[in-house]
């Protein structure tokens, strides 16, 4: 009993230096105590001093950048987490609920360790949300996971479809196109079409997470996705050919889908182009800062992405520096003709209500700027693929390209060099057996 009135606590601390600086929540509760990272600090030192000696932070002037925290932001999120923190030992939970858990609460369990563990990034544990909602929703938030069975769950997984949000006059003309569109229970529509081996293995992922933590749980002793092989296995060596020459444009075709965006949206044609000469991903590019663009030393700081609505780090979770060619430093110093009172906190790309711009409207602009300029369908993403090529096939070295594309291992850079076709390999190869054909004769 006096484990439930457990009352967590904590407190919130400033952490890095000036430039990086973090608000952390240090939380105490029935499990022991955990640190977390909320955000962003928009703070500046008070010139007080707490009676430890630590600085009184407080809020610094002007408006904080989104995804930016101030004292009284950080703080709400530090009662959220309290409110949020669990009364009862883990012991007393498995005791609890051994009786019955629900899809629903296995879900909410994992989330929550997911959660504490301080390292997944925001935009990750979003993901995650939004893969337990679908879950919920299509096996049932009330069933019993003792009643899921390694063959339901496989074909679950192996008749997964991909769902991607659509208004409804683009839901009346994909129907028109056979295109199946489902309108779910709160009204959304969503086109519906076969989910890729890397979203079916994402939700594998995040069920053996679920009956891990039900496992933990005591509402069940073995794991059904034991037995549920793993989508997509042999698929690495097949990325490297065929995908080699499709998944990128080439650079005069990067030019004609930049003339073409600017016919339409001059601001698209600059993005276009800076993801392409830049390698950024799209949340990157969506984040990208003023203060971030070095004109002077043509290089621009990449540190921050808006994914899911919000902003956090980049992927590799730590900024890189990359080098700025001339074609886009003149595009972007054009653009900024257009705003010439700005700060450094301010966005490069705007959206229509002055926030950021709309990344689902973005990619339909990006196709319709690719069939205007008669180019082969890509992914927007795949402007950064066709930077990782064409550095590759100019011989820019591995590491190099590695620390410009924030890759974490170098196994990733690797498959670009098979990505581009390599036009003087034959004459190198014609070369190389002509010089030892003469050595053999005059020896």
């Amino acid at each position: 009993m006096a484990s439930e009135a457990f009352r967590p606590s904590g407190h919130l601390q400033v952490k890095g230096a000036r430039g990086s600086r973090a608000f952390y929540a240090l939380v105490r509760d029935a499990e022991g105590r955990h640190q977390r990272r909320l955000g962003p600090a928009w703070v500046k030192d008070s010139g007080r001093r707490t009676p430890r000696g630590a600085v009184k932070w407080i809020a610094r002037d002007g408006t904080a950048p989104d995804g930016h925290l101030t004292p009284a932001a950080a703080e709400d999120l530090l009662q959220q987490l309290l409110a949020a923190a669990p009364r009862q030992t883990a012991r007393e939970k498995r005791s609890a609920r051994k009786r019955r858990l629900t899809l629903r609460e296995a879900c909410d369990a994992w989330l929550l360790d997911a959660e504490r563990e301080g390292e997944v990034k925001r935009s990750t544990l979003s993901d995650y949300r939004h893969v337990a909602d679908r879950i919920c929703r299509d096996l049932g938030a009330a069933t019993a996971v003792t009643s899921l069975t390694s063959a339901q769950l496989g074909e679950y997984i192996s008749q997964l479809m991909a769902e991607r949000w659509v208004g409804e006059k683009e839901a009346r003309a994909r129907r028109a196109k056979g295109a199946t569109v489902r309108v779910l229970e709160d009204g959304r529509r969503v086109h519906l079409t076969p989910a890729s081996a890397r979203t079916r293995e994402k939700y594998r992922t995040a069920l053996n997470g679920v009956m891990a933590c039900s496992i933990d749980l005591g509402a069940i002793t073995s794991n059904p996705l034991v037995g549920v092989k793993r989508p997509g296995r042999a698929r690495k060596r097949h990325r490297r050919t065929s995908l080699a020459t499709t998944h990128f444009l080439r650079p005069v075709e990067v030019l004609a889908l930049v003339s073409s965006a600017t016919e339409v949206e001059p601001q698209d044609a600059t993005m276009f182009l800076t993801m392409a000469f830049c390698g950024l991903r799209l949340g990157e590019a969506l984040d990208l800062r003023w203060g971030a663009i070095n004109f002077e030393g043509s290089s621009m700081l990449v540190e921050s992405s808006f994914v899911r609505e919000r902003s956090d780090t980049p992927k590799s979770g730590v900024g890189r520096v990359v080098p700025m060619a001339q074609e886009v430093s003149s595009a972007l110093s054009a653009h900024s003709e257009q705003r010439p009172e700005r700060s450094a906190a301010d966005l490069v790309f705007l959206g229509k209500r002055g926030g950021h711009v709309d990344a689902n409207r973005l990619r339909l602009r990006f196709y319709n700027a690719l069939d205007a300029a008669g180019v082969k369908r890509v992914r927007i993403h795949d402007l950064r693929h066709t930077f990782g090529t064409v550095c590759a096939a100019a011989g820019i070295p591995q590491t190099t390209l590695k620390e410009w594309m924030g890759h974490a291992d170098l196994a990733t850079t690797e498959l670009y060099t098979a990505y581009y076709p390599q036009a003087s390999d034959a004459a190198r190869i014609s070369a190389a057996f002509a010089e030892q054909s003469l050595t053999a004769v005059a020896s």
